[in-house]
């Protein structure tokens, strides 16, 4: 007999199994939440670090930036 099955048949009335499934529901969204936290901040960093190099790559008074690589300065960093 398949798991889902069991627990179906385990509980005595859909009152239980509303609970269940609201608690198992609210357990999956914070298991959700907890793994999108990493990437959304993996994300912002990343952004960032783009946002630094190109602040980095844009020349003031020089005629080249001195800290954009060679690829940088051909594709004008974009």
């Amino acid at each position: 007999m398949p798991i889902s099955l069991r627990l179906l048949l385990s509980f005595p009335n859909s009152s239980d199994l509303d609970k269940f499934m609201e608690a198992y529901c609210i357990a999956l969204n914070k298991l959700k939440e907890a793994m999108e936290k990493p990437v959304k901040e993996t994300t912002s960093f990343i952004k960032d670090m783009y946002a630094e190099l190109k602040r980095l790559c844009v020349p003031s008074n020089a005629d080249e930036p001195l800290l954009c690589p060679k690829q940088c300065r051909r594709t004008s960093c974009s």
